[in-house]
């Protein structure tokens, strides 16, 4: 997975000719980020904040970023909202295609004031019956919901049924929550069933006889190609651990393209002289040349036809 780093947020702050201190705006989607940090440090003068399709398990370390006004952690893991009361300034938060469930934790956004914008398309708390309704009700200053305008009429029937709507937020949690906990344990057991499966060929490996490294490399790639044939063949679920396992995965197999690719392009290493000591014959500059043994039998002519 990728860091938050300080090289990583100079190189996507070219437009700023790299001053990060006084930055306003960056992106850093489509990294393969798994946590927020740095960012409230060293760029406290944000107002937009794009880091979305990562895989950003926890809204953390913002609290600093006092101007911010757009954040945007749109496709990632989030499964609670949490830690955004000290962005005072925020006005729209984008947390479509995450993975919260626990609605109640909206209730942290009261202290976002100008919190106008809010979409969480796509989560699995739209599943809830009630869930606009007690969005509307819970929040008074929002003006957007889902990219749909909250009406006045809409947040009155909303106040007048909130405490039926929080009730059915309450249970519908509940059941999400045993959903996700059966989730958790059959990734679980599949990490254990391939952490035994690798010990196995790990064993089986050791009391092979390789009799050459070139044989040996090439049972190690035949088994790494099969176990990445075995992966993206294997049934994946809509869940927040698949995402980080189909990403390591997609990672992996890049690296190793990445490495094929660079020592195909390795310039070989020139050998000069032989085991004994002996010099070989070389030209690698392939310039032309002649021996001359004709015009005397006690000598041979080297004769080089050297560039201007």
């Amino acid at each position: 997975m990728t860091k938050i780093t300080l090289e990583l947020i100079r190189k996507r702050s070219e437009h700023n000719e790299g001053e990060i201190s006084t930055l306003e705006e960056i992106a850093l989607h489509q990294e393969n980020i798994d946590k927020i940090q740095l960012i409230d440090i060293h760029c406290r003068n944000l107002k937009i904040l794009l880091l979305q399709n990562n895989l950003i398990s926890k809204i953390e370390n913002l609290n600093m970023l006092k101007r911010l006004e757009y954040l945007n952690l749109a496709l990632n893991n989030i499964e609670v909202i949490e830690n955004l009361g000290g962005l005072e300034n925020l006005k729209k938060l984008d947390l479509t295609l995450n993975f919260i469930g626990n609605l109640q934790s909206v209730k942290s956004l009261r202290y976002n004031e100008h919190l106008e914008h809010l979409i969480l398309m796509g989560n699995p708390c739209m599943d809830y019956e009630y869930y606009r309704q007690y969005i509307v009700a819970t929040l008074p200053q929002l003006q957007e919901l889902d990219m749909q305008e909250v009406e006045r009429s809409e947040r009155i029937k909303a106040l007048q049924i909130y405490s039926r709507a929080r009730d059915d937020v309450i249970e519908s949690y509940r059941h999400y929550e045993k959903t996700r906990t059966a989730q958790r344990a059959r990734r679980n057991a599949e990490h254990e069933i391939k952490k035994t499966i690798n010990q196995m060929n790990i064993t089986e490996e050791l009391t092979k006889y390789t009799k050459n490294e070139k044989s040996e490399n090439t049972n190690t790639e035949q088994n790494e190609e099969l176990e990445d044939e075995r992966f993206w063949k294997q049934s994946s679920y809509h869940t927040p651990e698949d995402r980080v396992a189909i990403a390591k995965q997609f990672i992996k197999k890049q690296e190793k393209k990445h490495s094929s690719n660079k020592s195909n392009h390795l310039k070989p290493v020139l050998k000069l002289f032989a085991p004994n000591g002996r010099a070989y014959n070389l030209n690698q500059a392939k310039v032309p040349f002649r021996l001359n043994d004709e015009n005397d039998p006690d000598f041979v002519i080297l004769e080089v036809y050297v560039y201007k």
